[in-house]
């Protein structure tokens, strides 16, 4: 028992010796490598950043203030360009523009003119020649004419039901035998013309754009806005020929010198 209490006693003094010098070392090589030079800077060149690592930090922090003094800045959009617009004449009567250009747009007014041609239809796999205007009319002034501007992405709608003559079509078999079919021939081949102009709220420079609408409301014609445009090639053609037979007769009319684009 006794020689088991020594042996312990001698390994805690042990471990408590092998510590202290430990310890002992390495405060002196502390004070070794901080009087001499060679050693100290050589540690310091071993810790310090390389040359490449210093230009890749210098040239973040140039980036990082440049950004923070110079903000990011965009091309201002440029409204002096022609204006972009859709135009619709519904079944309802009821007339739209939209502006769906990024140049504003204003003073627009709506023109109307009745044309009669001498025919709207053509035989099946034909390609007889094109219809031909056998009488027009036209309106002395504007019927609708508005002032405000049309910014991007903005609409108007305009009713046109009290704009032009329009023609009624019967609703029942009984009316419809009351009407002779010359009258009725007469409506169908009768077509509206409607002119819409606008200036460039800019610039001022004035556009002009044409839709074409059958003479009654409620029943499309075969050249209405939305009506679908399928069919044989040679159908496609004759309503081809007579939409721009109809357009081209009502430009007659007009001399305000307004440059023309599409406004479908």
């Amino acid at each position: 028992m006794t020689f088991a209490l020594v042996f312990i006693s001698g390994g805690i003094l042990a471990t408590l010796y092998l510590w202290g010098a430990v310890r002992l070392t390495d405060k002196l090589n502390s004070m070794r490598i901080g009087q001499n030079p060679e050693i100290l800077a050589e540690k310091t060149a071993k810790n310090a950043p390389t040359e490449n690592q210093s230009k890749v930090d210098n040239q973040k922090q140039h980036n990082d203030e440049k950004s923070s003094s110079h903000p990011a800045t965009y091309l201002p959009i440029d409204t002096t360009l022609p204006p972009i617009v859709e135009t619709r004449v519904f079944n309802n009567g009821i007339a739209t523009i939209v502006n769906v250009g990024k140049s504003p747009i204003r003073d627009i007014q709506i023109d109307v003119s009745d044309h009669t041609v001498d025919k709207v239809y053509q035989a099946p796999g034909t390609d007889a020649p094109p219809p031909q205007v056998t009488g027009s009319s036209f309106w002395s002034s504007p019927f609708q004419v508005r002032l405000k501007t049309l910014n991007s992405g903005q609409r108007d709608q305009f009713d046109l039901k009290r704009m032009a003559q329009w023609n009624e079509i019967p609703h029942s078999q009984e009316a419809m035998n009351a009407v002779s079919p010359e009258r009725l021939d007469e409506i169908f081949r009768t077509f509206f013309v409607f002119r819409f102009t606008f200036r460039h709220a800019i610039t001022g420079e004035k556009y002009a754009c044409y839709r074409v609408h059958g003479s009654y409301l409620e029943f499309p014609s075969q050249i209405d806005d939305n009506v679908s445009q399928a069919g044989p090639p040679s159908v496609l053609r004759f309503r081809n020929s007579l939409r721009n037979v109809l357009i081209e007769t009502a430009k007659l009319r007009y001399t305000d010198g307004a440059k023309e684009i599409s406004c479908d």
